[in-house]
């Protein structure tokens, strides 16, 4: 039978696809980062577009490939992107080039101002010139790096003011290096001592600071790792996530969101399990506490859906993705909320507004 048919649905509100170029290929896909109102989504095929939540509108459409470096949001009508440059620059016969930045108005064609980011070539790390790229952001300090764990390798530059012209980067500790904004550290705290949690290999880990905890590492089984997957619940003490329980006695298999107090570790179901075998995005909107997660359904990779949650965690509607191109869904989704309503980036260029829970 239909596992969604008895589920509140939701209708969308309002839906662009953004003009994609055909030759290129559909990969860096990132987004939606939600800021100043306006979901931004980008990709190869697609450069970075940005889409009024409230309205649907498409208020930025920038064609040109961002790079698979960013888009960042660095500030509250800014982005950052490193990209290949353009055209070649000149650059000191000791220098390498890493690429060429642009920070971009959020909502309008605006670009506060461009340039070239170069390193020594003695100090530059062999991961940051070869391999797939990633853009952090902290102030105006910017954050370029390749690989994950020890392998990971990382330079730092500052963004001027006005950000124009050449940069100089110089290499920089992993460990000093922000956590990725879809994939936080959560920071809460029990007793007054500070907790971090985390999601890895289908588990949430946590660190305790107080020295009087004898065990200072704990994990909870059986969590959802996924992209926002992880989030600090309203109040603090506490987590939020996604839980696999155990399969029924029809063996089907479900999600449930809980709350993880950080002093039991013990999940406590926030609503009734939805089915699905993964979760496959998440985001919560610090503003109201609601949050919205995609969720696949079954192994075909044809049956994905969006479900909405209230700020107290009770299920306020579904939605379901329409079929994907191709027969099957082989680029990721993504998820975004705020008080204004819910957008999903999907099938590599669709933006999909729905309403708030």
């Amino acid at each position: 039978g239909d596992a969604l048919a008895a589920l509140p649905a939701a209708r969308p509100r309002w839906r662009v696809d953004v003009p994609r170029d055909a030759l290129r290929a559909e990969r860096g896909l990132v987004g939606p980062l939600v800021v100043d109102g306006v979901a931004l989504v980008a990709g190869e095929a697609i450069g970075v577009a940005g889409v009024d939540v409230a309205t649907g509108d498409l208020v930025l459409h920038r064609p040109e490939p961002p790079g698979d470096a960013g888009p960042v949001v660095y500030g509250p009508d800014a982005m950052l992107v490193v990209a290949p440059c353009l055209h070649e620059l000149p650059v000191a016969p000791r220098d390498r080039q890493l690429g060429c930045y642009a920070a971009l108005a959020v909502r309008g064609q605006a670009a506060y101002g461009a340039g070239s980011v170069v390193i020594a070539a003695e100090a530059l790390p062999d991961g940051v010139a070869t391999g797939r790229r990633e853009l952090r952001v902290a102030g105006r300090r910017a954050f370029l790096g390749a690989g994950d764990g020890g392998d990971a390798a990382w330079v730092t530059f500052e963004l001027p003011e006005p950000p124009r012209g050449e940069v100089r980067a110089t290499p920089v500790a992993p460990r000093d290096v922000p956590p990725a904004a879809h994939a936080p550290r959560v920071r809460s705290a029990v007793g007054g001592h500070p907790v971090d949690a985390w999601l890895d290999d289908d588990a949430l880990d946590l660190r305790y600071h107080d020295p009087d905890v004898l065990a200072p590492r704990a994990a909870v089984a059986r969590v959802a790792v996924a992209p926002g997957g992880v989030w600090e619940a309203p109040g603090g003490g506490a987590v939020r996530a996604f839980s696999f329980p155990e399969p029924g006695a029809d063996g089907a298999a479900s999600v449930q969101p809980v709350e993880i107090p950080l002093d039991q570790l013990v999940k406590d179901p926030l609503a009734p399990p939805l089915p699905g075998i993964a979760v496959l995005a998440a985001a919560h909107d610090p503003a109201t506490g609601a949050f919205v997660a995609a969720i696949r359904l079954d192994a075909t990779l044809t049956h994905d859906y969006v479900a909405a949650f209230t700020p107290a965690g009770a299920l306020a509607w579904v939605w379901r993705l329409p079929p994907p191109r191709g027969g099957a869904r082989a680029l990721p989704t993504g998820v975004g909320i705020t008080a204004a309503g819910v957008v999903v980036f999907h099938d590599g260029s669709a933006v999909t507004g729905l309403p708030p829970p």
